[in-house]
């Protein structure tokens, strides 16, 4: 990874991801802290570091002293929805789901970043079915498989909602034509074209009681 362009004292960040790539955690951590003590307008990218450092350890004490730090000084950081998904996703992987859905949640409330939105998304349903909580994850699997249809995640969601909430083998047996045509308009935006193709198809199969010869092929 490249220290970040604005960083004045270059040679403690570049050290420091030297040590990483050598996998000297230890020196990088000292690179870090380093940095931080020459620069702390910009200690926020160190701070992140760190984070991720401990989180490889799973050195929740210090991942929790960390997020203080940002919380404290460096809320506004770009770093900071980051961390928020960093430590949501080491909260998930230890099954601490209450812990995760708390901060999957802070961090959708921030974040733009599309592809990470749609992991914590699915991942905060995930642990809300661990916690029991069905009813609250359903809403979160039939937001990304209506939403997100060329995701890999939706594909998940879609087995799960079949499988555990609708009991059915077609999913799309359940929702308005309306619903299946903003999946396809999604997907002809983000060029998935095959899938378009057998959406559309399935709305022709629903509207004229039979299927086309691409479907068929599709499935």
């Amino acid at each position: 990874m490249i220290s970040p362009l604005y960083a004045s004292q270059p040679d403690y960040y570049a050290l420091g991801h030297k040590y990483l790539e050598e996998g000297e955690e230890r020196k990088a951590s000292a690179s870090f802290i380093r940095a931080i003590a020459e620069d702390r307008i910009i200690a926020d990218y160190a701070y992140y570091q760190l984070f991720l450092i401990a989180k490889k350890r799973d050195n929740l004490s210090s991942c929790k002293k960390i997020e203080r730090i940002f919380r404290m000084r460096h809320k506004e950081s770009r770093w900071f929805e980051e961390i928020l998904f960093e430590f949501a996703d080491m909260y998930f992987k230890r099954q601490e789901y209450k812990e995760a859905v708390a901060f999957y949640s802070e961090y959708l409330r921030l974040s733009k970043n599309l592809n990470k939105k749609i992991d914590a998304i699915f991942n905060m349903a995930t642990a809300l079915y661990k916690m029991g909580r069905k009813n609250d994850a359903k809403k979160y699997y039939l937001e990304i498989w209506k939403e997100y249809p060329y995701s890999y995640a939706s594909d998940m969601a879609e087995e799960i909602l079949k499988k555990d909430y609708y009991k059915v083998d077609e999913i799309r047996d359940k929702f308005f034509i309306s619903t299946l045509k903003k999946r396809a308009a999604v997907l002809h935006k983000y060029y998935f074209y095959k899938k378009e193709i057998k959406e559309l198809d399935y709305i022709i199969k629903r509207l004229t009681g039979k299927l086309t010869d691409y479907y068929v092929k599709a499935v």
